[in-house]
């Protein structure tokens, strides 16, 4: 499995850590804003609901 970061957690970030996670990868989505550790996509996608 590969891990991907994605800078930008915008519409495009979240597309296209959608479509990597769908390839079975792992993402990592980073922001200017962020003053933690970067957050998970899973842990977005729990967040709103999804699976």
């Amino acid at each position: 499995m590969t891990h991907f970061s994605i800078i930008g957690t915008g519409n495009m970030g979240q597309a296209i850590a959608g479509i990597v996670t769908k390839g079975g990868s792992t993402v990592e989505l980073i922001d200017t804003n962020d003053s933690g550790p970067p957050a998970r996509l899973r842990d977005l996608r729990l967040a709103r609901g999804a699976r």
